[in-house]
């Protein structure tokens, strides 16, 4: 990187902590009064309020990433996502940025987009305290077990997910569930043998842990392939405006083909279909990246 995109990378990333300062504080404000006050009228208003103050740090910072400093981002597929009160939202996992990205695109499109996160996520400065008044669905990983469990009640992080989703039925939100887990790099895909070229292997744990608490719920799925025009990807270069050009595309999956896709806890829903869909889905979309990046997308 240049000196000139390490300055602007270091003033962007400046505004993005001054823009979401701003915003929580009247956040925290107001989360304890949803608290105290369990009544539904009231819960709802506040509600309301926090997605107000959600939309208007996300449209923050996306003036200054895609107005000020002018990343390109071409999208396909959106126009066809429709108002609903329940998406789920899948994506491939490159960078923090992603994260701006689905941000910027379903902001005013759509509910509150919420992560599927890990607990230790909410120690973070700021990152910590959204996911807390936002009530993000959390994961507790705990120490990696010696032996095989042969106990058949749920395990912790199971049990704290149905908690988080079940909270997530008070209010209308979009849940966001990167599959693979984990950022994508070409180390992590050797290691675990990735067949796809661009993608890590997809998980299909929360994807499961959805449908069944909120399966019913959903408005649509949105499957987001996210490319970006660059053999050197890090968040530090994309804020710093050295990644010019980002490429996405949307496809919609109607509430009733997705129940088609995993069934139904009360009839043939299984483990082996939902990995049988999202891999289907994982291999177009590494066949989909990799004509964007030879040149052969219309």
């Amino acid at each position: 990187m240049r000196l000139w995109h390490h300055l602007i990378a270091v003033l962007i990333l400046a505004f993005i902590i001054l823009n979401l300062t701003f915003w929580i504080i009247p956040l925290l404000l107001l989360v304890p009064i949803k608290w105290l006050l369990p009544i539904s009228w009231v819960r709802s208003r506040i509600e309301k309020i926090m997605a107000w103050i959600y939309r208007a740090a996300v449209q923050g910072n996306s003036w200054i990433l895609f107005q000020v400093i002018k990343i390109r981002l071409d999208i396909t597929g959106v126009d066809r996502a429709f108002p609903g009160n329940f998406y789920l939202v899948i994506a491939n996992h490159q960078s923090w940025s992603d994260i701006l990205i689905l941000q910027h695109v379903l902001n005013r499109k759509a509910p509150v987009m919420k992560f599927l996160v890990k607990k230790e996520l909410m120690y973070l400065p700021l990152v910590g305290l959204i996911c807390w008044a936002f009530d993000f669905p959390f994961l507790e990983r705990g120490k990696k077990p010696q032996k095989k469990s042969t106990n058949p009640t749920p395990n912790k992080d199971k049990r704290n997910l149905s908690k988080s989703l079940i909270r997530l039925l008070r209010s209308s939100a979009t849940i966001m569930n990167f599959a693979e887990g984990t950022r994508f790099s070409a180390l992590k895909a050797i290691r675990q043998q990735s067949p796809f070229q661009y993608l890590l292997k997809p998980k299909a744990g929360g994807l499961i842990a959805i449908h069944n608490m909120i399966g019913q719920e959903l408005t649509a799925a949105l499957d987001f392939t996210i490319v970006y025009h660059t053999p050197k990807l890090s968040f530090w270069r994309f804020i710093g405006g050295a990644i010019p050009r980002v490429t996405i595309h949307v496809e919609a999956i109607s509430a009733q083909a997705l129940k088609k896709s995993f069934g139904s806890p009360e009839t043939s829903f299984t483990r082996d279909r939902v990995i049988e869909w999202v891999n289907h889905r994982w291999d177009r979309k590494d066949r989909h990246i990799d004509r964007i990046l030879s040149g052969n997308h219309q």
